[in-house]
Order: C-alpha cells, then sequence, then structure tokens
C-alpha cells in the first residue's frame, strides 16, 4: 500500500492492476462518472488518420495546446 500523508491530506497512489482491455473498460464505465478512454476508439489506420488531421491547418487544436506549452515552459 503507498500512502502519502500531508496536514490532514492522505493520498493514496495504489491503482488496480488490470488483466484485460476488457477488465479496463468494465472499470471505467463502473465509475459514477462512466468513462471510457479514447485509446480504445482507433484502431492503426484510424490513429494515422487522427495524425494526419492534426498536422492540416484546419486543425487548430494541436497547434494551440503546443503554443500553450510553450509559453507556459
Amino acid at each position: 500500500m503507498s500512502l502519502t500523508a500531508i496536514g490532514c491530506l492522505r493520498f493514496d497512489a495504489r491503482q488496480p492492476v488490470l488483466s484485460s482491455l476488457c477488465d479496463e473498460i468494465i472499470m471505467d464505465l463502473s465509475q459514477t462518472h462512466r468513462t471510457i478512454p479514447p485509446k480504445f476508439f482507433y484502431d492503426e489506420m484510424g490513429s494515422k488518420l487522427f495524425e494526419a488531421i492534426c498536422g492540416t491547418s484546419e486543425y487548430y487544436p494541436t497547434r494551440t495546446e503546443v503554443a500553450i506549452l510553450k509559453k507556459t515552459s
């Protein structure tokens, strides 16, 4: 168990051990705020297509995020 206490706060760094993708999805959908991580949305071709879209001039979020990160570092 990995617990760290700081003042009145305690942080629990334990993570569940997941044996499969199915286990991870079940765990994510079992939470109060149900989610599925985006990594499950793309196969190899979909990932390549998304990377290509991110490189287009019309897709500004990637450029905006990189500019913000450069500005703050």
